[in-house]
């Protein structure tokens, strides 16, 4: 029996112009590169398993690697300093300014 037909050696086909890497002895897919949502919601790569037994064979498989988009930009105001005037008396509830 060929014990060899039970170890594989994984690649990548398409890393998403090198934004991903695999190990090639576990097959587990990294980042090489930082991923952001407003770039790219998903990324597509094709994956290749090949045994190492006599006569080699191997699959494809595509990975779909989808980007969750975090809430990760601070609030940012136009201006950095605002004033406003307010009449004597101002009734409950007037509209002073608007920040933006």
């Amino acid at each position: 029996m060929d014990f060899n037909v039970y170890f594989y050696r994984y690649v990548l086909l398409d890393d998403a112009s090198g934004r991903f890497s695999i190990d090639y002895v576990t097959g587990l897919i990294s980042t090489r590169a930082v991923l952001q949502w407003q770039d790219a919601s998903s990324y597509i790569l094709v994956a290749m398993a090949t045994n190492l037994g006599l006569i080699p064979l191997n699959a494809t498989v595509t990975v779909r690697v989808d980007v969750i988009d975090l809430n990760d930009n601070s609030p940012k105001f136009i201006r950095s300093d605002y004033r406003t005037q307010i009449r004597d008396p101002t009734m409950n509830g007037s509209e002073s300014t608007s920040l933006s």
